[in-house]
């Protein structure tokens, strides 16, 4: 397949992907509906319960092949997927015993150059060795591994790699960066004249795979460091439960509301989009409760979840010091085992729902309008304070920022050349405005005309290279 087309799906299959979550919401949203709160418990028991048809498994084994021989282009790539694909799926069962995490799966912490980022659970599993140890990862070893290693659904697992690859890294390798911009991840196309930058790797995957208000991480725009373990907000969460009892599903979803409300109060620029906070935030806190739980005991089907998992999967520990952060040193904990059934989008949906359910703020859209306390949009806990504050939208710089905060959004990392030129051409007016999201869409970018100069001669002595 031509590269161009490869591309092409690529972008097709990452929005098709986001379109599957709002579809299973929109779907799944009567399940909120107290009148119907008996169905809703019936459902998810027996969602929780299902034991996937073994016909079904291989069905969506091959339509898998076919979806990722698609978008690799089939030949070379798609012979490298009968490796793979066989050992994807299938149900889990208890008894499994724990994660290995012995022998070639030992923990190393990263070294010199190897990358770590905001993603807990993408960090341990390289530093397992379960996912490449230098943290430069494609899209079929990662789609593998968390499914197989923490019980990720393909649906899930797959929605999830192709936003990765689409918003951090190189569509065409279909790899990127669990950090930073690293020189194994290189412009798609070879950067095309330099319309294309370099990937910047999850660190700077804003609003697509990392959201503001997370449980542990600082907002981008509020530190320019959304990706290391802040350990005051790694406190708070780990004091939120007494020690000796374990974190619930309907606990974490409480911690989760508050951080909300804490955001609203204490980050200026604190954004929760229909992707980034509705879908990305709260999936981000939803994957901590789900995900991370130790699933050893069959007489604890929802898992357990308990201070000491947090400190392992988060890189914290007891030496020199209590609760010592030591940034990329996230580890799989001994004697855990994974949940016994895939969690896909279905069950994540479900979650959503009934968290939305208890807590309504969770369902929110909108965000802060450069100021604390000036949360602007639909706020389901509070409808006229989000309506009260749409006028402010209209003062200053308000619009524009929003505006370009949503444009972040929909936009790849690799697109910063693009953005640089644009906005060297606005000059000191786009600066004027002031909007932190200015920054973030052109980092790491080379203007265009400063780009053809360092390639072509007759450009650089005539000093232009339009």
């Amino acid at each position: 397949m031509h590269t161009n087309a490869r591309f092409s799906s690529l972008l097709s299959l990452s929005f098709v992907s986001l379109a599957l979550l709002f579809r299973h919401v929109i779907a799944f949203g009567y399940l909120a509906d107290q009148h119907h709160e008996h169905k809703h418990k019936a459902f998810v028991r027996h969602v929780e319960e299902r034991i996937p048809d073994e016909k079904e498994q291989e069905l969506f084994k091959r339509q898998l092949a076919g979806l990722l021989g698609a978008v690799s282009g089939g030949g070379d790539a798609l012979k490298g997927l009968t490796s793979v694909i066989p050992g994807l799926g299938g149900s889990f069962s208890y008894g499994g015993g724990p994660v290995n995490v012995w022998g070639a799966h030992q923990w190393v912490p990263p070294g010199p150059g190897d990358q770590r980022g905001p993603c807990p659970g993408l960090n341990a599993a390289a530093n397992h060795n379960y996912i490449a140890h230098n943290g430069v990862v494609n899209m079929f070893e990662v789609v593998n591994t968390i499914n197989q290693l923490y019980g990720v659904g393909l649906d899930l697992a797959l929605a999830n790699a192709l936003l990765a690859v689409f918003s951090a890294g190189d569509p065409i390798t279909l790899s990127w960066s669990l950090g930073g911009p690293d020189p194994k991840v290189a412009a798609p196309l070879g950067g095309l004249l330099g319309l294309f930058g370099q990937p910047q790797g999850l660190d700077y995957a804003h609003n697509f795979v990392e959201a503001d208000c997370s449980l542990t991480r600082n907002d981008l725009f509020d530190t320019g460091d959304s990706w290391s373990l802040d350990i005051n907000l790694f406190k708070r969460l780990y004091y939120s439960v007494p020690e000796g009892y374990p974190f619930t599903f309907h606990s974490m979803a409480q911690i989760a509301a508050r951080r909300f409300h804490e955001c609203i109060a204490t980050s200026p620029n604190f954004y929760f989009g229909p992707v980034a906070g509705l879908v990305v935030a709260n999936a981000a806190k939803i994957f901590a409760a789900r995900i991370f739980a130790n699933y050893s005991d069959p007489y604890q089907p929802e898992g357990v979840l308990t201070h000491e998992i947090l400190k392992s999967f988060f890189g914290v520990v007891d030496w020199p010091a209590p609760f010592t952060y030591n940034f990329g040193w996230e580890r799989i904990p001994e004697n855990w085992t994974r949940r016994p059934g895939a969690y896909g989008l279905l069950e994540f949906n479900i979650d959503l729902i009934e968290w939305i359910g208890w807590y309504p703020e969770l369902g929110s859209i909108g965000g802060n309008l450069g100021a604390v306390n000036t949360f602007a949009g639909i706020r389901l806990d509070d409808p006229a304070s989000g309506i009260s504050n749409l006028p402010r939208l209209l003062e200053g710089n308000n619009l524009i920022c929003i505006a370009l905060e949503l444009i972040k959004t929909a936009s790849p990392s690799f697109a910063n050349n693009l953005f640089k030129s644009l906005f060297d051409l606005l000059g000191t007016t786009i600066q004027s405005i002031g909007c932190p999201q200015i920054g973030a869409l052109e980092r790491g970018g080379v203007p265009l005309n400063q780009h053809l100069q360092s390639i072509y001669p007759g450009a650089a002595r005539a000093k232009s290279g339009l």
